[in-house]
């Protein structure tokens, strides 16, 4: 089984963690974890870990982020290169199609990678790896 956590600047993944079980039901091991304008680095920090310790499964553990390169993303980036955590993935640009039908597909996959690997990275732009970011080829504009 894989654990899930969303992560955002403000109340957007309460937002998106609210419309899933609308749809499908409360789901065990996803949490919620907002940065809000009078928390610091630390504090997001200490509320991930705080979500990660709740869950059943903290070995594999998905992480859906708001945005890539803000305070949610890279708390999140910095635990990703600690010993410990090579079973957790991180995943960029969080939106309520990609996320609805994860915590039904958490069990059919081996892991947070593999999880990743089928369903996510087609249907997403930024997939992060420790140390590791893949982004699509950006279109040249002309003026």
């Amino acid at each position: 089984m894989v654990s899930i956590v969303l992560a955002s600047h403000g109340t957007f993944s309460e937002g998106i963690k609210m419309s899933g079980q609308m749809i499908f039901g409360p789901q065990q091991d996803v949490a919620a974890v907002t940065l809000m304008p009078e928390m610091g680095p630390d504090d997001l920090r200490a509320k991930i870990l705080e979500a990660v310790e709740g869950f059943e499964e903290k070995d594999q553990v998905l992480f859906l982020v708001d945005l890539q390169g803000g305070t949610p993303w890279n708390q999140i980036s910095l635990l990703l290169d600690e010993p410990g955590h090579e079973n957790w993935v991180a995943v960029g640009g969080m939106n309520l199609p990609i996320q609805l039908p994860i915590p039904r597909q958490t069990e059919k996959k081996d892991g947070a990678n593999q999880l990743r690997l089928s369903y996510i990275k087609p249907n997403i732009s930024q997939v992060m790896f420790p140390k590791t970011v893949f982004l699509p080829p950006f279109p040249s504009l002309s003026l």
